[in-house]
């Protein structure tokens, strides 16, 4: 306990002197950027990347109103783009405005490197063109997320109602508990195929070892900030690292295991000399989610001789969990 109180002292005068020197060595470069971009002021820049009483989206609503569409953090002159326009231009031309890789310059993020790999989000070039091409084929079954939240959402309101009275007396109920454990059940059952059964009271060891991997170690500013600091060897930094391989653990669980269900369909198509395509399988699938489709598309595409190569397994879990952590972000 006390080197861990000792560490953060120190990771709070180094943060200090890091940005005092940083600001300085970058005052002219600031001065002339000021010109046509506006910068955010510290106290409301710390309260983007660390807020815990308020949802991040109503943080950056307050900052587009005050400071313009866009405009840029006082850390390290990341941006921020609230125009529709300007991030249309910006995803539509990598070549220009190429991602910001985790294994780059300062953002070298050993963590961040782990929890969320190589994916859509986070690749260029080919290597994007080829999970796009996985990706854009698994979301064209769009009907089972509109099964899943119209399901997820009856079961939520019946719950409310439910625990809103107590000997027959309405009484409150947390909103944002229960949209908290809504998201993740509808997340859950249309990105992994799984039943987390976070509305009944229940937690699985895939979705704690993430709550514990997204809340603690992604966003914490410190770990954003001092990347170095997950190689320290704390008793945090171990669980951190040990519920990253039950994430993988469980993810890898699921891709084989959706890959032998779907290769025990293709059996049963070609013994009954039926079509084997995308969507003759796809009937036939208990589940449907978008790792099932993800995994199907991979089958059915490592099979033909296409310009880019199917994703490796390691691939399918990073583009999942980027999936799954914005769907996350987006709906709570």
């Amino acid at each position: 306990m006390v080197f861990e109180i000792a560490l953060f002292v120190f990771a709070i005068l180094a943060m200090t002197i890091g940005i005092v020197y940083y600001r300085i060595t970058h005052k002219c470069w600031n001065e002339l950027l000021q010109q046509y971009m506006p910068c955010a002021s510290l106290k409301h820049s710390i309260q983007m990347i660390w807020n815990k009483n308020e949802n991040t989206a109503f943080v950056v609503e307050r900052m587009v109103q005050r400071y313009g569409r866009v405009f840029r953090s006082w850390f390290f002159n990341i941006v921020q783009v609230a125009e529709l326009n300007a991030v249309k231009k910006i995803l539509l031309h990598p070549e220009k405005f190429p991602r910001m890789s985790s294994q780059s310059g300062f953002n070298k993020h050993v963590l961040l490197d782990r929890f969320m790999g190589q994916n859509v989000v986070t690749t260029d070039g080919s290597i994007w063109k080829k999970h796009r091409v996985i990706l854009n084929s698994a979301f064209i079954n769009s009907s089972i997320f509109v099964n899943v939240f119209v399901e997820k959402s009856h079961y939520c309101i019946k719950q409310m109602i439910a625990n809103g009275k107590q000997d027959g007396e309405e009484v409150g109920v947390n909103i944002k508990d229960y949209m908290t454990k809504f998201t993740l059940d509808v997340l859950g059952k249309a990105v992994f195929g799984v039943e987390f059964g976070y509305l009944d009271g229940k937690n699985s060891e895939l979705l704690e070892a993430y709550q514990f991997v997204f809340v603690k170690g992604t966003g914490n500013p410190l770990f954003f900030l001092f990347p170095w600091l997950t190689k320290l060897p704390t008793a945090f930094n171990k669980k951190l690292f040990e519920c990253l391989d039950i994430m993988d653990r469980e993810i890898y669980r699921l891709i084989n295991q959706k890959r032998q269900a779907i290769q025990e369909i293709i059996k049963v198509l070609e013994e009954a000399k039926e079509e084997v395509n995308y969507n003759s399988i796809l009937s036939k699938m208990k589940s449907k989610s978008l790792l099932d489709s993800m995994v199907l598309e991979n089958m059915l595409h490592n099979s033909t001789e296409e310009e880019y190569t199917a994703m490796t397994d390691k691939e399918l879990r990073d583009n999942t969990v980027a999936l799954f952590v914005a769907g996350h972000e987006v709906c709570s």
